[in-house]
Formats: C-alpha cells, sequence, structure tokens
C-alpha cells in the first residue's frame, strides 16, 4: 500500500514540471529542457495547428517553459507553453493590446482601444504580400507593386515627389497643371500629335489663329 502512494506521490509531482528551453534538435520539432538541473530527453513542443493547417513558432534556449507529463512519465513529456521572467519580460501590460516582439527588434501590435494595427520591421528589412503571381513588396524607402493592372478607386491620388510613367500615359477627362514651384517650363520632347482639336497658347490657337499680309487682309486658317 506505501509502494502504492510513493508511486503516486511520484507521478503527481512529475505532471507538471517548470523548466528552461536548452537547445533545440536539429531538423526536428523537439527542444531538450533542463528541469531541476537535470536535461531532458527531446519532447515536442505544443502547437495551435497541426494538421492540413499548420502552425510553427519554435521555442527558443533560455525559454521558460512548463511541461507535461501524462501520467509522470517523461518518456511522454511534452511543452505545453511558456511563462515571462525576469530575463525575458512580457513584451506588454497593456490589457487593450496584442502585442509580438521579435529577437531582431521587429514588433506587431494591435491596440484596440485605439483601433490601431502596427507592423514595424528593422530598417533592411522587406514586407511582402503575394496573391499568385503579383506582389506588393516594402522595403526601407521603397514600395514595389509588381502587377499586370494597379487600379486606384477614388476622388484624388496626391504625390509629393517625381512621377515618372516609363510607357504610354493616357488620360480620359483632360489634363491641368503649372509650371510648379520652381518656375520651370514644361516641355516635352519629341513630336505632339492632335486631332479634333487645337493647341491654344495664350488666346492663339495653332489651327484657327491669322496673320496680317504686308499690312493687307488677314490670311486664311492654317491648313494641314
Amino acid at each position: 500500500m506505501s509502494q502504492d502512494i510513493g508511486e503516486l506521490q511520484r507521478q503527481i509531482s512529475q505532471l507538471v514540471r517548470i523548466g528552461v528551453v536548452v537547445e533545440l534538435v536539429a531538423g526536428t520539432d523537439t527542444a531538450i529542457v533542463e528541469i531541476g538541473g537535470v536535461n531532458s530527453d527531446p519532447m515536442q513542443w505544443t502547437t495551435q495547428r497541426a494538421g492540413p493547417d499548420a502552425d510553427w513558432w519554435a521555442p527558443e534556449p533560455g525559454e521558460q517553459v512548463v511541461v507535461f507529463a501524462p501520467f509522470g512519465d517523461m518518456a511522454q513529456a511534452f511543452i505545453a507553453f511558456s511563462l515571462y521572467q525576469d530575463q525575458f519580460a512580457a513584451p506588454s501590460t497593456n490589457p487593450n493590446v496584442r502585442r509580438r516582439t521579435y529577437k531582431d527588434g521587429a514588433v506587431e501590435q494591435y491596440d484596440r482601444s485605439a483601433h490601431a494595427y502596427l507592423l514595424s520591421i528593422p530598417s533592411g528589412g522587406s514586407f511582402t504580400v503575394r496573391v499568385g503571381d503579383s506582389s506588393m513588396t516594402l522595403t526601407d524607402g521603397k514600395l514595389t507593386f509588381n502587377a499586370a493592372q494597379v487600379e486606384h478607386v477614388g476622388d484624388q491620388a496626391t504625390f509629393g515627389g517625381q512621377a515618372v510613367v516609363k510607357k504610354l500615359l493616357t488620360w480620359l477627362s483632360g489634363v491641368a497643371g503649372n509650371a510648379g514651384s520652381g518656375g520651370g517650363a514644361n516641355s516635352i520632347q519629341g513630336g505632339v500629335n492632335v486631332t479634333q482639336g487645337d493647341v491654344v497658347v495664350d488666346g492663339i490657337g495653332v489651327k484657327a489663329h491669322h496673320h496680317i499680309e504686308h499690312d493687307g487682309p488677314p490670311t486664311g486658317s492654317a491648313r494641314a
């Protein structure tokens, strides 16, 4: 009877343990955990999904974890979840914030009180969204759209800097502008073909204007 009680006590004491990850076993989904000064055999850690839809986020050396051992059998033990500690404190204490921080300084956060989502990536990094063959990539100082078509639906698009169009530029409702703050003249290198209209400069049309011929009657309109 006393042996049964002793075995039961041992099993209960082994059910839940707190340890620290020592190393990840390369090429596997297992880690070695130090528990009470003794290194465990490689054990798996839990994940949110492990089927056709799967999730991967490995623990790291130094991370404090809770280990479950069914029936107190360490051969069946697995890492259940992690615990904050002095070395790796909670990244936030705001109850309205969901925040993830990464070792390289990247931050992913949603603040429900401010309705604000933040994704911050260190300089030199990149953020890419890909759908089929189309993609959008944001790097430090550049945003690249790679798609057969890019469509803006709205009343106005404003560019604070220069805009360069490498192929045909087509507008359907006219074009208006000025020389800009620098005062430079608008210029076109190459010919301009105008059909069903005229080019008017300070009220004088290229096609419709007339000249006075030798102080006599005005000439006719310009001909093609």
